[in-house]
């Protein structure tokens, strides 16, 4: 749950096979068929729909920026790890480098 001052998005995750996602239909051909099936809607049914279509889009965009981060956040803790242990080699620090390899062993 991502909460903000003003509203709180609960962010699902949502994996589709390479096949199904072939099965999507373009963005134009989206809006015809939704357009369609629509038609007999009341403007509140459809207001909520679209009220609800657009949270879904934030939803999905949060979860993009969120798996982003983190795999940044992977990737800076890697480059953090190999700059010390190349630190510890490269001085000739076997012993200390013995001693995060395997504090680092511990947390993982």
């Amino acid at each position: 749950k991502m909460t903000t001052e003003s509203s709180e998005f609960q962010i699902d995750e949502v994996e589709l096979t390479e096949e199904e996602s072939q099965e999507l239909p373009p963005e134009e051909g989206l809006h015809d068929s939704m357009s369609e099936a629509t038609e007999d809607l009341d403007d509140e049914t459809l207001e909520q729909l679209q009220k609800h279509m657009h949270k879904t889009k934030v939803k999905t965009q949060i979860h993009q920026i969120v798996a982003a981060q983190d795999e940044d956040d992977e990737k800076r803790e890697q480059y953090a790890d190999e700059f010390v242990r190349n630190f510890f080699i490269r001085f000739g620090m076997k012993k200390t480098l013995d001693s995060f390899e395997r504090e680092l062993f511990k947390q993982k």
